[in-house]
């Protein structure tokens, strides 16, 4: 016994002394995206005529974190728009997101700004390093080594680059909505309070909600309604109690999204940034769409997903159905209702499910895995598409349309594969009744 002893020790060691050096490469990676991704905010700004970044470094950490919880903390309203702005002229329009925005993030608004932005970074790491954790974690690699070249990838890729340097809020949001998917039948409790903390940013949480009701996750989306109130109306009543802000939005309660959603920036026949099939129609109408011309995008989008969820549901499968309707609610998600490139981080988890080989059905056969694999790479590289790279090539009417548009159809693309897998999902793994004994 003790030879053998002696064997597994020295087999544990060997096998520790290789992890190292891969730990330590990943991690080499992972500073070399940060290291890249602070050149575009320094050095490497301006390139060729091609403007990398500028003044936008941040911006929407300002305008989405830090100055409307800072309002809040000062005793103003930051929906309440023209006080807002004249307290704090550099603040941009507060986006309708719920108040537990202001909750969520309290501790970044208490700080003086410099000090701000950069506990803000050093967070938004931290998140870029968990998600790498969490994708590789979801598909039983247990070994740090993936996890930071995971993290390395999503750093260099445009949207969790893109994340990084504007200071978005979408890592928080992508994070929580995993959680909530990933254990809505296992653990309805800590689903709910996922997507209830989620539902900050309702263009993530109102589909997933509605989609994981069609998976049949009653109990997770009802904690999850729960848990959203108990975050939401003490806030709201103290920014009540400051403005008639009810009266405001009771005259019409789409104005917020209409507004925000309708500047120059993301309106849909002009942004290069959306990613939603509603852009893409508007785009390919050339003018802005009538509400209920969105909203009746909206509804085919999310009643396509719950009817091919529901049929995977019905059907009399092995458990690996999860993994193909996680994937095909998160892009259902992103593609039923406002969102920019950087949103497309919520793709990362089925993305890594399709690497590791963990995607049943059609997904497994070699040609369609790998063709699916490359517009997931396409959508995170995508660096063409930007405004400043199309000024600067000056591109006609049809190739506007393509650099703003590669990413939906991509998009697109992948939700009709995923869907297609999904129909022939009941066919290819139904299981085979047991034989009866002779």
């Amino acid at each position: 016994m003790r030879p053998l002893a002696q064997y597994r020790s020295l087999a544990s060691m060997s096998s520790g002394t290789l992890r190292r050096p891969r730990i330590l490469l990943a991690a080499l990676a992972l500073i070399g995206a940060l290291g890249i991704a602070a050149l575009r905010v320094t050095t490497l700004s301006d390139v060729g005529g091609v403007r990398l970044s500028a003044s936008w470094a941040l911006n929407d950490f300002q305008s989405v974190v830090y100055y409307p919880v800072r309002a809040l903390v000062d005793g103003v309203n930051p929906y309440d728009r023209a006080p807002y702005r004249a307290r704090y002229p550099v603040a941009e329009t507060f986006p309708p997101f719920l108040p537990s925005t202001l909750l969520l993030h309290l501790p970044f608004g208490v700080l003086p700004l410099p000090l701000a932005e950069l506990a803000y970074v050093a967070f938004t790491i931290g998140l870029i390093v968990l998600v790498g954790r969490t994708v590789v974690r979801a598909n039983g690699v247990t070994s740090w080594a993936p996890a930071l070249f995971a993290a390395a990838l999503v750093t260099l890729s445009r949207p969790g680059q893109w994340n990084l340097l504007l200071g978005q809020v979408t890592l928080q949001v992508v994070l929580l909505s995993w959680v909530a998917l990933r254990f809505a039948q296992r653990t309805p409790w800590l689903s709910g309070l996922a997507l209830g903390a989620a539902a900050f940013k309702p263009t993530f949480a109102l589909p997933i909600g509605a989609l994981m009701l069609a998976r049949g996750n009653v109990k997770a989306v009802g904690t999850g309604v729960l848990f959203a109130l108990a975050l939401n109306l003490p806030i709201a009543a103290i920014l009540e109690e400051r403005t008639d802000a009810l009266h405001l939005l009771a005259q019409d309660p789409g104005k917020p999204y209409h507004s925000w959603t309708g500047r120059s920036d993301s309106r849909p026949y002009a942004s290069f940034y959306r990613i939603d099939l509603v852009a893409l129609v508007g785009r390919v109408a050339g003018r802005p769409l009538s509400h209920g011309a969105e909203a009746v995008i909206t509804i085919l989008v999310l009643a396509v997903a719950a009817i091919l969820i529901r049929r995977m549901r019905d059907a009399e499968t092995t458990s690996g159905d999860h993994t193909l309707s996680e994937a095909i609610i998160c892009i259902a998600t992103l593609l039923c209702v406002h969102h920019l490139d950087y949103d497309l981080l919520l793709l990362a988890l089925p993305l890594a499910a399709l690497v590791y080989r963990r995607t049943p059905g059609l997904l497994e056969h070699a040609a369609v895995r790998l063709g699916t694999l490359w517009l997931f790479a396409l959508m995170a590289s995508n660096y063409v598409s930007t405004r400043s790279v199309v000024d600067r090539l000056e591109p006609g009417a049809r190739g506007w349309f393509a650099l703003a548009s590669v990413n939906t159809l991509a998009l697109l693309l992948i939700f009709a594969i995923y869907g297609l897998a999904a129909l022939r999902w009941p066919s290819a793994r139904v299981v085979p009744a047991p034989e009866e004994a002779s």
